[in-house]
C-alpha cells in the first residue's frame, strides 16, 4: 500500500504542476499585457514578482498559498476555480510555496492552505488551515460588491 500511495501522490503530483504550468503559460502574457480580472479561471503562479505584480495591478486578488502535498489543498482547489467563474473582477491566483520559499518569509505562511484576500495592495482577510469557503465567499462577495457596484 506504501508503494501504491507513493506512486499515486506522485501522479497527482505530476498532473497538478502540469495542469498549473498550462494555464500559467496560457495567461501569463494576457496578464503582462493587460493586468486585469476576468472570467479566466485561477492562475498558477511560478515567480514571487508575478504575485506582487497582480496585487499592485489588480483591486482584488484571491492567493490560495498552498504546498502540493496538502490533500486539502488539492481538495479545495477545484471551489476556489469554480468561485473565480462566479467573481469576474476578482483574479485568483495559486502558489505553491515548496517552489517559492521566500513567499513563506514575506507573507507569514505558516501553515496549509492559507488563503488571502488583497485589495488594492494590502492584505485585508486571511484564512488559515481551517475555514469554511462560504466564509470565504462572503468576504469576496462583500469586497467585490463595495469596488464594483
Amino acid at each position: 500500500w506504501d508503494e501504491l500511495f507513493s506512486v499515486s501522490r506522485m501522479i497527482c503530483h505530476i498532473y497538478c504542476r502540469t495542469i498549473f504550468c498550462i494555464r500559467f503559460l496560457r495567461y501569463y502574457d494576457i496578464i503582462k499585457v493587460n493586468i486585469k480580472g476576468g472570467d479566466m479561471n485561477m492562475l498558477a503562479l511560478d515567480k514571487p514578482n508575478d504575485l506582487e505584480h497582480l496585487i499592485k495591478g489588480i483591486d482584488i486578488v484571491v492567493a490560495l498559498m498552498s504546498d502540493m502535498s496538502c490533500n486539502v489543498c488539492l481538495a479545495i482547489y477545484p471551489d476556489l476555480e469554480s468561485m473565480s467563474q462566479q467573481f469576474p473582477n476578482v483574479m485568483f491566483v495559486s502558489a505553491d510555496v515548496t517552489s517559492m520559499k521566500n513567499l513563506v518569509g514575506q507573507y507569514m505562511i505558516f501553515t496549509f492552505p492559507t488563503i488571502i484576500i488583497f485589495v488594492n495592495g494590502k492584505e485585508t482577510v486571511r484564512f488559515e488551515r481551517v475555514f469554511s469557503l462560504m466564509d470565504v465567499e462572503i468576504s469576496i462577495s462583500r469586497y467585490d460588491q463595495l469596488l464594483h457596484q
